[in-house]
């Protein structure tokens, strides 16, 4: 872990994601630092992957959501989770 230093300010940790995760999971997230979001295998990503922390100590997204996937249809990353092929 690290602290925010010689910063206009710091974003609180957002909520988390219900069926995804975020990198990185947890603060102090600095003016300027991004969060990025995946969906676990079956969901789709609602929103914008990316959210950044301002300078008004607000993130500029709004924090996305994970969605079942009810196409039917598994991506290569779904596939690569629960293949002893992928490398």
């Amino acid at each position: 872990m690290y602290f925010c230093l010689e910063t206009p300010s710091d974003c609180p940790d957002p909520d988390a994601v219900e069926n995804g995760q975020a990198s990185p999971a947890e603060g102090p997230f600095c003016y300027g630092e991004e969060i990025v979001y995946t969906c676990n295998p079956g969901y789709k990503m609602e929103g914008n992957p990316v959210i950044e922390c301002t300078d008004t100590s607000q993130f500029n997204k709004p924090i996305p959501s994970c969605v079942q996937d009810t196409s039917g249809r598994l991506s290569i990353h779904d596939f690569c989770l629960c293949s002893a092929e992928c490398t």
